[in-house]
C-alpha cells in the first residue's frame, strides 16, 4: 500500500506539510499515512498508520474468532453424533422399548439433529434429556 505522500507525488501534487487522520484526528506528515482509496475498510481516501494497524488488527481478530467459532461447533457436532449413535437401539426394529418410549426416544433424535439450527452459539446448547426407559412385557407376561 502505498503512503500519501508517494500517492501525492505520483499524481504530481504537492504534499502539504501535515495531514489529519480522518478517523482518530491524529495530525502528522503525510508519509505517516496510507493512501486508503482502492481499501473497501476505509471510506476515506487517506487514514493514519495507526487505524490502518487498528483495521488489519480487527481483521485477524475476527478472522481467529470466526476459526474459534467453527472448531467449537464441530465439538458440538461430534457430542451430537455420539449421543445419536447412542439412542439409535431405542427406534430399530424390534426395539423392546413400549411405543411411547420409543417415540420419546425418536424425539429426542430430533431435537438432537436441531442442536446446530436451534442454537445460536455452541455455549447455548442444551442437550436433550434422555427418555427413562419402559420396556414391553415379554411375550406370554402380563
Amino acid at each position: 500500500m502505498m503512503n500519501l505522500e508517494d500517492h501525492l507525488l505520483a499524481d504530481s501534487l504537492t504534499p502539504e506539510a501535515e495531514y489529519a487522520c480522518p478517523l482518530c484526528l491524529r495530525r502528522g506528515p503525510p508519509f505517516m499515512f496510507a493512501a486508503t482509496h482502492e481499501d473497501d475498510r476505509f471510506e476515506h481516501d487517506y487514514v493514519c498508520s495507526t487505524c490502518l494497524r487498528d483495521a488489519e488488527r480487527a481483521e485477524i481478530a475476527a478472522a481467529e474468532a470466526d476459526a474459534d467459532a467453527e472448531a467449537d461447533w464441530s465439538a458440538v457436532k461430534v457430542e451430537r453424533n455420539r449421543r445419536i449413535n447412542e439412542a439409535l437401539w431405542a427406534v430399530s426394529p424390534g426395539s423392546p422399548l413400549t411405543q411411547e418410549c420409543q417415540a420419546a426416544f425418536a424425539a429426542m433424535i430430533g431435537e438432537l439433529h436441531r442442536v446446530t439450527i436451534d442454537f445460536y452459539t455452541p455455549a447455548d446448547v442444551v442437550w436433550p434429556i434422555i427418555p427413562e426407559l419402559a420396556f414391553e412385557a415379554p411375550p406370554g407376561e402380563g
